[in-house]
């Protein structure tokens, strides 16, 4: 999925890929297709906030030294649709079907949140709920208030 293969199309011979068995330190055979879609399909909110906070502790140990200043870019992205197929929704911003419309939070290249959000719904829902975490993590390891 993280190669960008989130339809599982290719997942039964990938997940015998030596290359990708050696980035996550096995030498067996990854997960199946099914364990990958009972893991997509069981994600709570509680996993979301779990993950995202992976996320942002990673960026605070990638940091060499506390930076003064921190530039966050929070986006809206599409997942557009081709053909007829089930769950679609229109978005008349991005004008095509869709079935999510993820939200994230970047500063730079770092990956600090994210929110997977049905497709049919306003770019920016959310936002502060998602911005949240981080700003409030961050805020808190350089003792100031968000």
């Amino acid at each position: 999925m993280c190669c960008g293969y989130e339809d599982l199309n290719d997942h039964d011979r990938l997940r015998h890929d030596p290359l990708l068995q050696t980035a996550v330190g096995k030498v067996t055979a990854l997960a199946s297709s099914p364990t990958f879609s009972r893991l997509e399909t069981r994600a709570g909110r509680a996993d979301v906030v779990a993950l995202n906070r992976v996320l942002v502790e990673q960026f605070i140990a990638s940091q060499p030294r506390t930076p003064r200043e921190l530039i966050l870019d929070i986006d809206a992205s599409d997942l557009p649709l081709h053909g007829h197929q089930e769950w679609a929704q229109f978005h008349g911003s991005y004008d095509h079907y869709c079935y999510y419309l993820p939200l994230y939070v970047f500063c730079g290249q770092a990956l600090l949140a994210c929110l997977l959000r049905p497709s049919r719904i306003d770019g920016m829902k959310h936002s502060a709920a998602v911005i949240k975490l981080p700003v409030t993590r961050l805020a808190s390891r350089h003792g100031r208030s968000s």
